[in-house]
């Protein structure tokens, strides 16, 4: 609802009718798909692949993205359901897209300043909400805050949940503690958890550019190993010294970032997001090393 309300107010601010502002966004710069040079962070198969790891790796194996679907009672229905929500986020999405075109044809033609001596374009993140508050009126910045709100606790209130619960149960021995130990571990958990997230936001406070580029890039460092262990326990058998499974797991996200930074200094290369690939290949192949002497050869399930 924001992003329409956020469209059309552009649409009535420019006076375009909706053909001329479908050609206006179709014909934009900013509207290119498809980026082929292979040493560029954003090349379209490093996008490409990436993107399918990524989605694997923070939707496939989080339990509160998945607890919808796994609550369907046949498989049947389960996989409807996630076909068609994936086209509702392709729909939405889409218009993300558009939208984001749309606040730079809308900058131009009222002359609202965007070049940086340092680059094309200064404080992405800030555009969409400047724009709102002083170009958009007063419906445009309501829908833009209630937007905000509303995407903000639905997303921060399961990931503090299941921070919480696997912390109190990973950690904290908390399924043998007693009941008035468990509120006080709880309560103590809770209280750590939103202080973490909120040191969280402070770091990502004075970031520049687009924050979203960072957030994936750091998904690739962190969830590459995950990727990777689920990989392994898929498709084979082998034992591993546990204890040196969290070793392993921060030395292959270190060498994907080591790798990254000497193949951009020799080779003009850049990983860009397909980092969550190469951090799941070397968390795979360190998780082989330190296997257990009695593993044969690995077997596909």
């Amino acid at each position: 609802m924001v992003i329409i309300i956020s469209i059309i107010s552009i649409k009535q601010a420019l006076g375009f009718s909706t053909s001329e502002l479908v050609d206006k966004v179709i014909q934009h710069p900013y509207s290119k798909w498809f980026n082929w040079d292979f040493k560029d962070g954003s090349n379209f198969f490093k996008q490409f692949i990436s993107g399918m790891l990524i989605t694997i790796a923070l939707v496939g194996l989080d339990q509160s993205m998945m607890q919808k679907t796994l609550t369907v009672k046949t498989l049947k229905d389960a996989r409807k359901n996630v076909l068609t929500f994936s086209f509702f986020i392709a729909a939405a999405q889409t218009l993300f897209l558009g939208l984001g075109v749309l606040l730079y044809i809308f900058a131009e033609q009222k002359g609202i300043p965007l070049a940086n001596p340092n680059g094309p374009v200064q404080h992405t993140d800030d555009l969409y909400p400047y724009l709102t508050m002083h170009h958009f009126g007063q419906i445009g910045a309501i829908a833009f805050f209630i937007g905000v709100i509303a995407s903000t606790f639905a997303s921060i209130d399961t990931c503090i949940t299941a921070l919480t619960t696997a912390f109190s149960y990973d950690f904290m021995d908390f399924e043998h503690q007693t009941p008035t130990a468990k509120l006080k571990i709880k309560r103590w958990v809770l209280l750590g958890v939103n202080i973490v997230m909120f040191l969280i936001v402070l770091l990502f406070w004075y970031s520049q550019g687009a924050i979203i580029n960072t957030i994936f890039k750091i998904a690739g460092y962190t969830y590459g190993p995950i990727l990777g262990l689920y990989l392994t326990g898929l498709f084979t058998k082998i034992k591993m010294k546990e204890p040196l499974v969290p070793i392993a797991c921060v030395l292959a996200a270190l060498c994907t970032y080591g790798l990254n930074e000497y193949f951009i200094i020799a080779y003009n290369f850049d990983f860009g997001f397909m980092n969550i690939f190469v951090n799941a290949l070397l968390t795979i192949f360190f998780l082989f090393l330190i296997k257990t002497k009695s593993d044969v050869a690995t077997q596909p399930i």
